[in-house]
């Protein structure tokens, strides 16, 4: 199942040799359709589930990409998650509900003996939580996810994004969290970048972070491509969704809540490593940028604000 848009640039000789080996290949809301109204609404969420057991996700996706390490120009770092047990039933209904929608309209079965959704019981220790977020009106479960783990948060919140693009209501959050006395680190991307538009937008909202007391850090390597939160070393919130607007209220996303401090002590470690490769943001630095800088990050700003629902204000609401 390949979204429309994401999709679009796939092979096309490598889509014939799947077909042709038997492979069923579908896109999610094609964007050749009069309904104008979802060619905004994309699936963004990655999904492997194996024999109906084990499921994979994250911020992964197949590409050469993420062949390598991490830590060179052209090798995106990443990361993924294996699960098993009763959470692969939930990470394999996204993929079933679009599947469906694709299908629907085909001949064919939509479910056959070859679906065999065998009993899942319990494979280890972690609490896991599935968040299958939609797009639909309305703030969706992974911003009201965020909300309440901001909110709750006592020590330490560790946040690594691709994406800064935020909401209003997020970065009030996270400033009323810094001055709460909560240290807030944000490792976003650097130099190597996928759209420099899209980061031009999230740099807007640096100054009030910075001057709240939020560390910002840009991962130097290689383009940073994982989206994982966690809190006070015990829960943490990973899967597909950036921290930023498309993600809470317009793209289909997939993501898992973990309960568990020996999972999030490792998430943790990825975090100090990572920013061992990266540059922090000095407050005073970034506060004497040039006119010139800044005036290309509004430009960025006003012409994207169609493409990522106008704030999302009047899409959904001010606030979760």
């Amino acid at each position: 199942m390949l979204d429309g848009y994401g999709g679009k640039h796939i092979d096309r000789h490598d889509l014939r040799r799947m077909r042709d080996a038997g492979c069923a290949v579908h896109f999610h809301r094609p964007l050749h359709t009069a309904r104008v109204s979802v060619w905004n609404f994309r699936d963004h969420r990655r999904v492997l589930v194996c024999d109906e057991t084990v499921a994979f996700t994250g911020g992964a996706g197949v590409d050469e990409a993420w062949t390598g390490d991490g830590h060179h120009p052209g090798s995106w770092r990443d990361t993924a998650f294996r699960v098993e047990g009763p959470a692969v039933a939930g990470l394999r209904s996204p993929f079933v509900q679009a599947w469906m929608q694709a299908r629907v309209c085909l001949p064919g079965r939509l479910v056959s003996g070859l679906d065999r959704f065998p009993e899942l019981g319990r494979a280890g220790n972690t609490a896991v939580q599935v968040l299958r977020t939609p797009s639909q009106p309305g703030w969706n479960e992974a911003a009201i996810a965020v909300s309440a783990l901001l909110r709750s948060a006592r020590d330490h919140v560790a946040i690594t994004t691709p994406y800064m693009r935020l909401p209003r209501w997020l970065r009030l959050l996270l400033q009323d969290a810094a001055g709460r006395g909560v240290r807030i680190q944000v490792l976003t991307g650097g130099p190597h970048v996928e759209r420099r538009a899209v980061h031009l937008q999230g740099e807007l909202d640096f100054q009030p972070l910075l001057d709240s007391g939020v560390e910002i850090w840009r991962y130097q390597p290689s383009l940073m491509h994982a989206k994982v939160i966690t809190v006070d070393g015990v829960v943490a919130m990973v899967g597909t969704a950036n921290v930023d607007t498309r993600s809470f209220a317009l793209n289909d996303q997939v993501c898992l809540l973990l309960d568990d401090p020996a999972v999030t002590a490792l998430l943790d470690q990825h975090f100090a490593d990572d920013l061992t490769r990266s540059r922090r943001v000095d407050p005073e630095e970034w506060r004497g940028r040039g006119l010139r800088r800044r005036a290309v990050e509004v430009a960025a700003d006003v012409v994207g604000r169609p493409l990522r629902g106008w704030g999302a204000v009047g899409l959904a609401g001010r606030r979760p």
